[in-house]
């Protein structure tokens, strides 16, 4: 009887060490992506510069 037991604990830790090789990476609940601030997106200060030198105002067109 207890080898009996000792076996079937040895194969659920093989089965788990195995699962655990062959699954993909964790997921995690948490790791959402959240959006970033247009002070954090590196591209978005970029094109915000480039259509300040050019004289770009796509945004706020002239009043009259």
């Amino acid at each position: 009887m207890q080898s009996t037991l000792g076996l079937f604990i040895g194969a659920v830790i093989l089965a788990l060490l195995v699962w655990r090789l062959v699954t993909p990476g964790r997921v995690s609940v948490g790791a959402r992506h959240r959006p970033m601030a247009p002070d954090d997106d590196a591209d978005f200060l970029r094109r915000l510069g480039e259509q300040i030198r050019r004289g770009d105002d796509d945004d706020h067109p002239a009043d009259g």
